[in-house]
């Protein structure tokens, strides 16, 4: 049982170690894992393939604890699947930040481009307008020439 307790103990502080770890250089880690996405999917079907080839030797040499095995086994495999839910979201999080940003950019070129069309609409318009007004006069100053 002192071997148990052991164990269990060293592998509480090597979790609190390795958190403490990520906790540091969780900005450098998020960056690598965005870039490096494919080579994460690679990594976590390997690494459920080798948890589970560990947990097949392990409990079939040590069978009289395939139930403390069996116990631990499924407790790794959560956390596995937890720890890739986790980037998933990271990567999800960061791609709709990504595209909000472009909707934004792209929503303020537009903007500009209408505020830009409007007023060559409007110059347009006021240009119509006066050449409609001279050609009126032109008409009109026609009609009393001809009169005369």
């Amino acid at each position: 049982m002192v071997l148990a307790e052991l164990i269990l103990s060293s592998l509480v502080l090597l979790v609190v170690l390795i958190l403490f770890v990520t906790a540091i250089k969780w900005d450098n880690l998020n960056l690598f894992f965005h870039k490096k996405y494919t080579y994460f999917n690679i990594f976590f079907v390997a690494l459920y393939f080798l948890e589970q080839a560990v947990f097949l030797v392990v409990s079939y040499i040590y069978r009289e604890y395939n139930d403390f095995l069996i116990s631990f086994f499924a407790l790794v495999v959560l956390s596995t699947v937890a720890l890739q839910g986790i980037m998933m979201e990271s990567k999800n999080k960061k791609i709709d930040k990504k595209l909000e940003e472009y909707t934004k950019e792209q929503s303020e070129r537009v903007m500009k481009i209408r505020e830009k069309y409007e007023s060559n609409i409007s110059e347009m318009r006021n240009y119509i307008n006066f050449l409609e007004g001279e050609n009126f006069k032109l008409i009109k100053e026609n009609k009393i020439k001809s009169k005369k």
